[in-house]
């Protein structure tokens, strides 16, 4: 028997906030010459699909306000202080224990891709006029020039 043909086909559900979900699917063709071998086509078409499907789910999760599934880079995290009015980005396993008796806070979504974390802290930057440190190398030695020379005198717990 002669495989010429080769289809296969990828999707995937994931839910999102308010009871919705969302469920991205691709179904790719292949026509085999004589040689291939219809094993690796198969893996290699499922693969693809797959790549594409994870990233649209992940593309709908960020939208939706939540941290990506499938990406497989370096994760972030966004805390701020509301007493030195500053918020920082940092890598996602770094130590949250920064600066005692300043207030840090979490943003609600971690384990961000750098470029989700970039966008969280504009546009908290901007809505709370804070400044912005980027330690997402981690490197949290600028936060010094943050810290005031007298001690906060009352802990506020709003969240973002």
């Amino acid at each position: 028997m002669d495989i010429t043909e080769i289809t296969v086909s990828y999707e995937a559900t994931q839910s999102l906030s308010d009871y919705s979900n969302v469920r991205p699917g691709l179904r790719l063709t292949a026509t085999l010459a004589e040689n291939d071998d219809y094993v690796i086509a198969r893996q290699s078409l499922l693969a693809e699909a797959r790549a594409v499907v994870e990233s649209e789910i992940d593309r709908c999760l960020i939208a939706d306000g939540k941290a990506p599934r499938y990406y497989i880079g370096p994760r972030f995290q966004v805390m701020y202080s509301r007493d030195l009015h500053v918020i920082i980005i940092m890598p996602n396993e770094a130590s949250p224990n920064l600066l005692p008796g300043f207030g840090w806070y979490h943003h609600a979504v971690r384990r961000m891709s750098l470029d989700q974390a970039r966008q969280v802290v504009r546009e908290l930057a901007a809505q709370n006029g804070f400044a912005v440190l980027d330690c997402s190398n981690g490197d949290l030695s600028g936060l010094a020039k943050f810290v005031p020379s007298e001690p906060p005198s009352a802990d506020e717990s709003d969240d973002f």
